[in-house]
């Protein structure tokens, strides 16, 4: 019994190693290439994306990153995460979209929103 006990606990703590691992390796600003939209990803699983359309409408969303998802407010969906090659990929319910690390600041019509 004292066997099972041990792997089960064996288990459970490396299942919370890579679930952490996993949210510091894609902390950070993230945008996506040549657009005004960005996801930032904070140590605490808070997770912030925005977007500047065309028009200059400002489109954004919280949300809270789970495992390899991120669950977001404002009537969104959840976006299911991976990491591969420094490339951020978010796969929802309007596709996927790859991020790469942010090379420009986010706007800041987004940092206004942010708030």
């Amino acid at each position: 019994m004292r066997i099972l006990v041990a792997i089960a606990l064996v288990l459970f703590v490396s299942g919370c190693s890579a679930r952490m691992a996993f949210r510091e390796s894609v902390v950070g600003l993230w945008q996506f290439p040549f657009r005004g939209a960005w996801v930032e990803i904070r140590h605490d699983g808070s997770a912030f994306q925005c977007r500047v359309a065309e028009d200059g409408e400002v489109i954004y969303s919280r949300g809270h990153l789970s495992g390899r998802t991120i669950f977001w407010e404002q009537g969104w969906r959840s976006d299911r995460l991976t990491l591969s090659a420094a490339v951020l990929t978010l796969d929802g319910e309007h596709g996927k979209f790859e991020f790469l690390r942010a090379a420009d600041a986010m706007s800041d019509s987004c940092r206004a929103a942010k708030g």
